[in-house]
């Protein structure tokens, strides 16, 4: 009885976890799809050259996935509407 009850409680929480992965994938859709319908226009154009260093070679990497994720949605969501 008490392994079967431990089998239910592992059940639940690995279903818990993947129900709370897929609801915060579906809150960043909403974020994106949002901020895109707000300002469908993002600086497609770099920016100034900074001086060279680790955290701005990160930080402009960063901007150039969030600016292709960005161009993607737009790409799909126009198709779809």
């Amino acid at each position: 009885m008490l392994d079967m009850i431990k089998d239910e409680f592992l059940f639940v929480g690995n279903f818990a976890r993947a129900a709370t992965r897929q609801f915060v994938f579906g809150l960043v859709g909403i974020v994106v799809a949002v901020s895109l319908f707000l300002n469908p226009r993002i600086q497609k154009l770099p920016s100034k050259p900074k001086d060279p260093n680790l955290f701005n070679a990160v930080t402009d990497e960063i901007k150039i996935r969030f600016r292709l994720f960005y161009e993607s949605f737009e790409t799909v969501m126009e198709r779809n509407f």
